[in-house]
């Protein structure tokens, strides 16, 4: 028969382990070079480079993205703890608003960013309503 002592210590030993097995959420900070060899449905000539710096849960990008057309700037920020913030959308109509939430997966290798964007459009003739 086994004594209580001898199942806590085996129970904290499990615990330990488990602690030393569990991975830490990535760190992504360095420079990303699109792999056109393992990408697909990309335009012809498209080609991109990013800088991420991470801390904490704020992922910083810098890069750019180069088409037949030229050279697109990218400077974006991500909060991964999932609170929504504001931000300005850079490929979006003038005066565009938007609010973005990111956060981890489950697995805690991977995130998610859900981007909502909105602007404002010009009425259509007949769009507006009279009053009688």
């Amino acid at each position: 028969m086994r004594s209580k002592p001898a199942i806590a210590g085996f129970l904290a030993l499990i615990g330990v382990l488990g602690i030393g097995f569990s991975a830490d959420k990535p760190d992504y900070s360095g420079t990303w070079v699109l792999d056109k060899e393992r990408s697909f449905s990309n335009p012809s000539g498209f080609d991109q480079q990013m800088s991420i710096t991470q801390k904490g849960e704020v992922l910083k990008l810098e890069g750019k993205q180069t088409t037949a057309k030229g050279e697109t700037a990218i400077s974006e920020s991500y909060r991964l703890d999932g609170k929504q913030v504001d931000f300005t959308p850079t490929a979006a109509a003038p005066g565009a608003k938007g609010k973005r939430r990111s956060f981890w997966l489950a697995d805690g290798r991977s995130f998610v960013v859900n981007d909502t964007i909105t602007t404002e459009s010009a009425s259509e003739p007949g769009d507006s309503a009279s009053d009688s």
